[in-house]
């Protein structure tokens, strides 16, 4: 079920164990990338770059989100940021 890649990763990240939030992120978009959740899961993913310190691959998702998905909640988020 995709909202269950959802709550690991949410769970990873709260442990701030983000490496393996990406893994399952990854995981999620590989078998789901159609689904409901994909803003927020890239969403999601760019957090924990940022959290790395890859903010230069924090942003490739960032501008993803606000140009494939720019009336989600994540692209609204990602623009009050800016």
């Amino acid at each position: 079920a995709p909202k269950s890649y959802y709550y690991l990763a949410d769970s990873y990240f709260v442990k701030k164990q983000y490496n393996e939030s990406v893994k399952v992120i990854d995981e999620y978009i590989f078998k789901h990338s159609k689904d409901e959740l994909i803003a927020t899961m890239l969403y999601k993913k760019s957090q924990c770059f940022i959290e790395l310190s890859l903010s230069k691959q924090a942003k490739e998702i960032q501008d993803y989100i606000l140009k494939n998905y720019s009336n989600s909640k994540e692209a609204q988020s990602i623009r009050n940021a800016q």
